[in-house]
This record gives C-alpha cells, sequence and structure tokens, in this order.
C-alpha cells in the first residue's frame, strides 16, 4: 500500500468589525484579527482606502492621518476592503464603510451690512460649508426668526434670489446644510431716508448791500421721518475776481481752490438754527456769493444760494434812473415806476 502524505495550504483567516463612523478631529483605528494555520507569515493589503486614513501591511491596520479627518473630509467612504495574504492563499475581510460625520454648521453672511442708507439696496446672501454643503437659506424681514431651535421652518422665506429693500427691515436669516445643520440666526438692519433736507440762508439776505458782516446764519430741517442733520457747510466766492475764501488756521484768505467751510448750529445739537462766524475783512464794492449745502446722516444732500454787496458803510447809489414821466402825485395817489439802481462804482446792481 502506497501513502501519499499531501501538505495542505489553509487559506489565512481575518475578521473584525470596523468602526463605522468617525468625528472631524477624531482618531480612527481598526486593526484586523488574523491568523494562518500553517503557522505562515502573513501580509495585508487593501483597496478603497480614504484619502484620511493610512494602511499598515505588515498587521492590516487601518488608522487616521494626523490631523484627520477635518470638516472637508466629510462624506461615506464605503467599499474598504482588507486582504490577508499567506503562502499563496488570501482571504478578504467582509468590505465595510465609515462615516466621517459633519459637525460644523455652515456659515452665511449678507453682502450689504445693516446701516442708514439714501438709496435702494439690493441684498445678495451667500453660504459656505466644508461638510455636507449648503442645502437652503431662510430669511424674514421683520426680526422674527426664519427657523426654531430644532430647525423646523417657523414662517421663513426661501432664498432665491437678491433681496430688494427700499423700506426699515429688520433682516433675520440663516443657513442649513445637507445634514440639516444650523447655527446662529444672523440680523442685519436696515434703515431708509431717500428725502432731501432744506437749508435756507436768513442773513444776509439775499440780493442785499451790507456794510458789515459778522456771521452767516440760517435754518435747516429733516423730513418727520428723516435721519436728521449731519452737517452744513458754506462756500463762499468774491464774484468781482473769481476767488474762494479758504480757511488758513484761524485766518481766512483767497483761493484758486474752492473749499467747504463749516457752519456750526446755534444749540448744541440742533442744526434747525446755524451759524458761521467770521471777522474777515470784505472787500468795498466786491459782490460775494453764499452756497449753503446740508447733509442729512443718510448721505442726502441739498443747497441753496444767497448773493450780497459789501459797501462798507459807503452810500449805496450814486443815482437811480426812472422811467417813469409822471413828475408829481396828489396827496393819496400812487405810482408804479421802474429804473435802474447804480453802485457807487457806477455799474448797474
Amino acid at each position: 500500500v502506497n501513502i501519499t502524505i499531501t501538505d495542505i495550504n489553509h487559506p489565512p483567516i481575518i475578521s473584525g468589525t470596523p468602526p463605522s463612523s468617525i468625528l472631524p478631529g477624531e482618531s480612527y483605528g481598526f486593526i484586523p484579527t488574523a491568523s494562518d494555520l500553517d503557522g505562515d507569515s502573513l501580509s495585508f493589503t487593501v483597496t478603497g482606502l480614504p484619502d484620511w486614513a493610512q494602511f499598515n501591511d505588515q498587521t492590516g491596520a487601518v488608522t487616521s492621518k494626523p490631523g484627520r479627518p477635518v470638516d472637508g473630509d466629510y462624506g461615506l467612504f464605503e467599499g474598504i476592503t482588507i486582504t490577508a495574504m499567506a503562502a499563496g492563499q488570501n482571504t478578504s475581510l467582509t468590505p465595510f464603510s465609515v462615516q466621517v460625520e459633519d459637525l460644523q454648521p455652515p456659515t452665511f453672511t449678507a453682502s450689504v451690512e445693516g446701516d442708514l442708507y439714501n438709496s435702494t439696496q439690493e441684498i445678495i446672501l451667500s453660504c459656505s460649508d466644508t461638510g455636507s454643503g449648503c442645502s437652503a437659506i431662510y430669511y424674514t424681514l421683520d426680526g422674527t426668526n426664519p427657523i426654531d431651535d430644532f430647525g423646523t421652518l417657523t414662517g421663513g422665506i426661501l432664498y432665491q434670489a437678491p433681496i430688494v429693500l427700499s423700506e426699515n427691515s429688520i433682516l433675520t436669516f440663516i443657513a442649513l446644510d445637507h445634514t440639516g445643520g444650523f447655527g446662529s440666526s444672523q440680523i442685519r438692519e436696515y434703515s431708509f431716508d431717500m428725502g432731501l433736507p432744506s437749508v435756507a440762508i436768513t442773513a444776509p439776505v439775499n440780493e442785499s448791500a451790507i456794510d458789515e458782516l459778522t456771521s452767516i446764519v440760517g435754518i435747516a430741517a429733516d423730513d418727520e421721518n428723516g435721519s436728521g442733520i449731519s452737517m452744513i457747510q458754506l462756500q463762499i466766492i468774491d464774484e468781482n475776481d473769481g476767488k474762494y475764501l479758504v480757511q488758513n488756521g484761524i485766518f481766512l484768505q483767497k483761493s484758486d481752490v474752492a473749499q467747504w467751510l463749516q457752519a456750526q448750529p446755534q444749540a448744541a445739537d440742533d442744526w434747525r438754527t446755524w451759524e458761521w462766524l467770521t471777522n474777515y475783512s470784505w472787500t468795498f464794492g466786491h459782490t460775494y456769493m453764499v452756497t449753503a449745502e446740508v447733509t442729512d446722516l443718510a448721505g442726502n444732500i441739498n443747497q441753496t444760494q444767497t448773493r450780497f454787496g459789501f459797501l462798507n458803510g459807503a452810500k449805496f447809489a450814486s443815482r437811480i434812473e426812472l422811467d417813469n414821466t409822471l413828475f408829481s402825485l396828489q396827496q393819496g395817489e400812487t405810482a408804479t415806476t421802474t429804473g435802474i439802481l447804480n453802485r457807487v462804482d457806477g455799474s448797474a446792481w
């Protein structure tokens, strides 16, 4: 009887239950249990390994790379297969999956900051998320929260196009990612003032002739629902030489370049009456044009002008030429006439 003994090469044995999920910032680790009945040395291979993981071909261990996974590694990584090999035989562990969770809420913002405006504003809401990605943005315009603390919609409007505002509004908005994650709502308050403030110069009177001037005074107002006066400034030009009055320290001088001179409210923070004080030596016989400009807190601007002649105490007219042939009036009678009033220098006013 011939007996033949055949050496049987058994395939290796591999088993284990790998973790199925991991949070960003945590360390992942799995080492399978493997052996070979014949005592042959083992080695390992893997397929489907995620980018955030690394593999040891001597132990079959799958571990996370240093500092990984991060929020950007979010996702379900399927089909990871570890195979044990020994003396030409191999056995694979059942393919498994690892879910990297998304714990970071999305970030979101508005293209226009809340503020006071004097024109219609177009507001673009945007969202970014390094995990599962942005799912939706919801908003309200009355200050209420678009979702509750559990992520349930409570009257919010789905953002689909730029929001156009021209009335006072409290924009409250929030973004959700694809896992339903969300952070705290953001609030932007928008106020609008599109009406022009008013300004008037009360002294000197327009087209007047004066012999003394130590201040220019006026009044200003904003609409009842306006934002209020921010400032009033003056620009003064000598029409005889075309030069502007400009501030040089505490003194005024003439310049070819225009400059705005700052007026002040006559009462603290009350622009209803304002003034500009000066000790400037006005030139005899010259005519000056004053432009007053008012700006409200929303940036709306309005202007007015007044024109005056400076005579420095001299007589205003050298003569008056009348165009009426009437040479006498009786008591109680009136007459209307036209004529030319001349400056001291002889030019017509």
